[in-house]
């Protein structure tokens, strides 16, 4: 009986000519910006300083993020207050 063959390591049968030969760099394609006229639901225009430019993007900086931050904890905070309102409002009836 007669052991199983073991096939080559697949690390043997790498041609390291051909390999070296890929390309190594990406080459950046730069799209033209349109012209066209951007509207938001099919209707609304959206003005030109408000659309996305891919050359000066939307910088999220520390005075956004703490901007977000306050929005959102009035945000949670109002209702939960006016829930505690009603309920102890109604809670000496």
């Amino acid at each position: 009986m007669s052991s199983p063959s073991i096939p080559p390591s697949s690390c043997k049968d790498v041609d390291v000519e051909k390999v070296s030969s890929l390309p190594t760099t990406v080459e950046v394609v730069d799209f033209p910006k349109s012209t066209k006229e951007v509207k938001e639901f099919w209707v609304l225009p959206v003005p030109k300083h408000l659309q996305w430019d891919p050359d000066n993007p939307f910088q999220l900086s520390l005075l956004v993020n703490c901007g977000w931050a306050l929005i959102g904890s009035f945000r949670e905070s109002i209702p939960l207050f006016l829930l505690l309102m009603l309920m102890g409002s109604t809670s000496h009836i």
